[in-house]
């Protein structure tokens, strides 16, 4: 059965989660922290699914009202991470940095990353025929 979380979720420092479920974890509402005083990061790790699919969003492009918007960047360890719109991964700024060390970032819908890459290891970036639109800066190590 898969694990399902429909709030506002709230990000405090840098937050580490290990997905095991093999049904999917799923964030269908708002990550936030605590602003530019208290940013909050997101660390994705294990071997299964975690959905970051807010409901709060309107389209691919991150429009809608209360989006995710965390500023602590993110980094995916393993996880496959499944988006919908490109604010999926935090407030997509170019001060944030999106790293993947392994694992899978799969695109259901175009998106657009603004983010600083880090890309590093063996990962796998998946979509539909265009989904992933644009990676804005890429820094592989």
């Amino acid at each position: 059965m898969p694990i399902t979380f429909s709030g506002t979720g709230t990000l405090g420092g840098t937050s580490t989660l290990t997905i095991s479920d093999t049904a999917g974890v799923y964030f269908n509402g708002q990550l936030t922290d605590g602003g530019g005083s208290s940013p909050g990061g997101l660390v994705l790790a294990g071997t299964q699914t975690v959905f970051l699919t807010n409901t709060n969003s309107t389209n691919s492009g991150g429009s809608g009202s209360n989006l995710n918007n965390y500023l602590g960047g993110t980094l995916i360890n393993g996880a496959i991470v499944v988006v919908n719109d490109s604010t999926a991964l935090g407030s997509n700024t170019s001060s944030q940095t999106l790293g993947i060390s392994s694992g899978t970032l799969l695109a259901n819908a175009p998106v657009t990353f603004n983010q600083g890459l880090v890309l590093n290891g063996s990962f796998t970036l998946s979509a539909p025929a265009t989904s992933i639109t644009s990676l804005s800066a890429l820094a592989a190590c």
